[in-house]
């Protein structure tokens, strides 16, 4: 299908559904699947994708044989991502013109992990109360930061609390809060009857910790170069999961501050002397599209409300 590039004028042709239809396709790895998501038949889906790879002049995805999944070709690739970002737009502007038929001028949406709520509800309500027409916070809770950055990325989101530092890309921020990690541990527990911990006191020690939290990830990256190296024996974005196990006399868990405060509050909870690990987080928002208007005052109410905490320890 690869020949001599006309020039963009046959790109003009390309209709939303034939993107829509793209990203539904190398996202399910199946027309039929795909033809479920938007609402259409399998054959219109594939005549949708036949009819954009017409106009582009390129294959853009790999057919499955067997079992195998749709897949994007390189150029399918380069064509999946300038698609995101347009219907991103086009969902932001329905999110707009939706809220404003509501009697609401505009939407901020916004992606915020577990227990980051706890720390800053109280300002968001006395700054953006929920019967306010002028506004609507819409936050889109994940278990973990990483499940954040992608919709991020693809303009689904406005604004997103993460983990620092952020990876080179489109995406940039500011740090608001550092909290340190702790153990936490059941009374009676050797690691418990310590009033502090070393870094060794968890060499080769049976723990649990989050799945997915990629400051956990790097935390345990930087011990194994300090040769200590703990015995994961679960891990979970279920705080809760975890607190569970460490009550039940299971094992320890290496927890950052803000789990501690929302699911192990009532277990011992014992810091490192002196504090060596921490989770950075922060406020990301894509490079193209910093934060302006109500996405910036929000970002203000939430720097005063965590400026107050700047550090986050609750080890006693």
């Amino acid at each position: 299908m690869s020949g001599s590039t006309p020039g963009p004028a046959p790109w003009l042709g390309i209709q939303i559904r034939h993107l829509a239809a793209l990203e539904a396709v190398a996202e399910e790895g199946s027309f039929n699947r795909a033809a479920r998501r938007l609402g259409y038949t399998q054959s219109a889906i594939s005549q949708q994708v036949a009819a954009l790879e017409k106009i582009v002049g390129e294959r853009l995805v790999v057919r499955p044989e067997r079992s195998n999944p749709v897949a994007p070709t390189p150029a399918g690739a380069i064509v999946l991502d300038e698609a995101r970002e347009i219907l991103a737009r086009l969902r932001a502007a329905h999110d707009e013109v939706s809220a404003l038929r509501a009697g609401s001028k505009h939407v901020v949406r916004v992606g915020i992990f577990h227990g980051v709520g706890n720390l800053i509800a109280g300002a968001l309500v006395e700054h953006f109360p929920l019967d306010d027409a002028r506004v609507q916070l819409r936050l889109v809770h994940a278990a973990a930061d990483a499940d954040l950055i992608a919709p991020l990325t693809r303009g689904e989101l406005d604004l997103a609390f993460v983990t620092f530092p952020l990876e080179p890309g489109p995406l940039a921020g500011e740090e608001l809060l550092r909290e340190e990690f702790h153990v936490v541990a059941a009374p009676g527990d050797e690691l418990a009857r310590k009033a502090a911990l070393d870094l060794t006191d968890l060499d080769r020690r049976p723990i649990v910790c989050l799945r997915r939290c990629r400051a956990t990830s790097a935390v345990l990256a930087r011990l194994a170069t300090q040769e200590i190296r703990p015995e994961i024996v679960y891990r979970s974005d279920d705080g809760g999961m975890l607190a569970g196990l460490v009550r039940a006399r299971v094992t320890a868990a290496l927890l950052p501050a803000l789990s501690v405060e929302a699911d192990a509050h009532d277990l011992v909870v014992r810091s490192f002397d002196p504090p060596q690990l921490h989770r950075r987080i922060g406020v990301a928002w894509r490079r193209e599209q910093p934060p302006a208007g109500t996405a910036a005052e929000f970002l203000e109410v939430v720097r005063a409300a965590l400026g107050r905490r700047r550090s986050l320890d609750v080890a006693s």
